[in-house]
């Protein structure tokens, strides 16, 4: 979903811009190497939304299982990047396979990209509560520039030639997870090809570089009404500093959940969630900018809802965890 760097600068040499958009494409110019950058969305609430990045996640629930994320970073700038994200997930076949679905909407200034995913897991029992499972994910990511929606831009630019460019690729991912009801760990590589779409020679769309997330968490007793739960993600990318994030949630009662966490060198991060049912959970975070953006950034919201369609009499943690 990202415009190849020689347009991006003969943007950058555009008078007219709004200067708010020209600092965000100074700042993608900045994260780019080898024409390539990294584009695959960023969530606070990582925890619950793992089947977006680790296929092997799916069925890890063993119900069926619905999630909507909707993520708004750097609030304040024009084009901030928004991702809005639904997944889909059960297991199947006596439980030793899950199957699940993404739909992803990413959009960020005049790109878009619209991204459709199923997944696959197998599960291996290894202990008495735990087990293994490996997952394949596979779909196509639609890609969209729309030129109109950069402003006033020089007619004589060949780069700028079309009011539009479409394009789309095939994609796959692999993953594998562990988990019991108190830990879990988990690698993903949700894509693993590097396609690219091509316009007249001049437009170029690339799919992500690849982006490895390995993450884990666990849960311990405080007293009878208090819980604990830590996790941390990372996500490496060849020649790109290295993300990772830690989160720390209390939960009251198996109800109310307070978090507070750290993004290295980028933001602190405060949550909120509620359990309002067995099947209802809804949260919300707020990151907290560390950089330069905190003067012109409102901060990143974001917002998640699941939904959990059947309880069974067996095998079921509840609530969930992970």
């Amino acid at each position: 979903m990202w415009y190849n760097k020689r347009n991006i600068i003969n943007m950058l040499n555009i008078s007219y811009i709004n200067w708010r958009l020209v600092c965000l494409l100074c700042l993608l110019s900045m994260c780019m190497f080898t024409g390539r950058a990294q584009n695959e969305p960023l969530y606070t609430q990582y925890i619950n939304n793992q089947l977006s990045f680790n296929p092997a996640y799916a069925g890890s629930n063993d119900l069926l299982s619905a999630q909507l994320t909707s993520h708004s970073q750097w609030l304040g700038f024009n084009g901030h990047p928004i991702t809005n994200d639904f997944t889909l997930h059960s297991p199947i076949v006596n439980e030793h396979m899950g199957a699940g679905f993404s739909l992803v909407n990413d959009r960020l200034g005049p790109i878009r990209q619209n991204s459709i995913y199923f997944d696959y897991a197998y599960k291996i029992k290894v202990s008495n509560q735990g087990y293994l499972s490996m997952g394949l994910k596979g779909g196509m990511d639609l890609f969209q520039f729309n030129k109109d929606e950069l402003g006033h831009i020089a007619l004589e630019d060949p780069s700028f030639s079309q009011s539009s460019e479409n394009g789309f690729s095939l994609n796959f991912g692999l993953g594998v997870y562990y988990v019991n009801p108190n830990f879990y760990v988990g690698l993903g590589v949700p894509r693993l090809v590097k396609n690219s779409f091509n316009s007249h020679d001049r437009a170029q769309f690339e799919s992500t570089a690849l982006h490895y997330y390995i993450s884990s968490g666990a849960v311990f007793d405080i007293n009878t009404v208090f819980k604990y739960r830590p996790s941390f993600q990372s996500r490496l990318v060849m020649n790109a500093p290295v993300l990772m994030e830690l989160m720390n949630w209390g939960i009251y009662k198996n109800m109310y959940w307070l978090g507070v966490g750290y993004r290295l060198n980028d933001s602190v991060n405060l949550g909120v969630q509620v359990q309002a049912s067995r099947q209802i959970r809804v949260g919300y975070t707020y990151d907290y900018a560390l950089s330069d953006f905190a003067r012109y950034s409102y901060g990143t919201h974001e917002i998640s809802i699941s939904y959990d369609f059947s309880f069974k009499k067996k095998n079921v943690y509840n609530p969930r965890y992970f």
